[in-house]
């Protein structure tokens, strides 16, 4: 067995260690844990069911609770917590990314009886809120679309990545992870997303000007649970390589971001990946696009139907407010 304090290895059953002094005994009496403790037990049934990207996320903000990791868990109380988060004022993103992992250790907690309950709740998060992202211009749609459409140019495939981001309202990861069994090429439309409760296997009509590179992907496929987009080794795609090989190479190349040189640090874009996600909500509303249809397609629940009374639409009514969207862009051209 192993120290729980030190990690020291221990040959015998004792009571204390030899090496740090620590109390065995209340090793094993979770009213007498760490905070460090806490997240170990915790995090080993958590991170199951987590991305890469959230995992990450939990271990920054975890890092920046370092302070208190060797505090008794039970001895914790709401201003040194609220200290760690006036500390990392810096970003109001952060400092939600700190509150929320306290927040989920405490519901721990309250489930093991350790703590009467989650001080999360009464944690104030007061940084700046970040600017929005900003969202392509009608001129910037249609240069990334006739780059997608010249063939054999330089990260063509990519702009057609892109134009499938801006068409569908779809999260970068959210189209890297569909399957071929997420696309029904007959009726045209896919069954995908994730992140949210509201954004789970939600039903997305395929617009006409994305859906030839969709058939094109999707034709190349040998079994159902193929990635719909691969890389050259058949992988999954990952965000953060594309983003940097890929995403920005192009929007430099097209003269939309900044010129960027892989490997730059820091670079200071002016559009992300997310950008398209926030393109295809702006485009959504200036096309009158049907505000429940629409919170359906993006993965979001409207704070006007939090009761979730909602009718259940067919994909023709999906289809339909999806053709507002795709007349809107296609009168770009004109």
């Amino acid at each position: 067995m192993n120290c729980e304090n030190c990690a020291k290895e221990l040959s015998e059953k004792i009571n204390y260690c030899p090496y740090c002094g620590y109390d065995l005994q209340k090793g094993n009496n979770k009213n007498f844990w760490t905070l460090e403790q806490v997240y170990h037990h915790w995090k080993k049934r958590h991170f199951r069911t987590l991305s890469n990207a959230s995992i990450r996320n939990i271990r920054y903000a975890w890092s920046k609770l370092e302070s208190l990791h060797k505090k008794r868990f039970s001895s914790i109380d709401v201003d040194e917590y609220q200290e760690v988060i006036d500390r990392n004022a810096t970003s109001y993103s952060r400092q939600h990314q700190i509150r929320n992992v306290i927040s989920l250790l405490c519901n721990y907690g309250l489930r093991y009886q350790i703590i009467p309950f989650n001080f999360g709740h009464y944690l104030i998060v007061d940084a700046a809120k970040g600017t929005p992202k900003n969202i392509f211009s009608d001129e910037q749609i249609l240069k990334i679309a006739h780059h997608a459409n010249a063939e054999g140019a330089p990260y063509a495939y990519d702009a057609q990545i892109v134009l499938c981001l801006i068409y569908t309202g779809l999260r970068p990861n959210e189209l890297f992870n569909l399957r071929k069994k997420s696309v029904n090429i007959v009726q045209q439309y896919i069954v995908g997303g994730g992140k949210t409760a509201a954004g789970t296997n939600r039903m997305i009509p395929i617009p006409r000007a994305i859906s030839s590179y969709i058939s094109k992907w999707y034709g190349v496929l040998s079994d159902e649970n193929d990635y719909l987009l691969q890389t050259e080794n058949a992988a999954k795609i990952d965000l953060d390589n594309w983003r940097k090989r890929n995403f920005y190479p192009l929007l430099s190349k097209l003269k939309i971001n900044p010129p960027y040189r892989y490997g730059e640090s820091p670079y200071k874009p002016i559009y992300v990946p997310y950008s398209c996600r926030h393109t295809f909500a702006s485009l959504s509303a200036r096309a009158k696009m049907d505000k429940d249809v629409l919170c359906k397609i993006i993965g979001h629940t409207d704070p006007a139907f939090t009761q979730q009374v909602y009718i259940h639409q067919k994909i023709g009514e999906y289809r339909e407010e999806m053709l507002k969207l795709e007349n809107l862009i296609e009168s770009f051209s004109l």
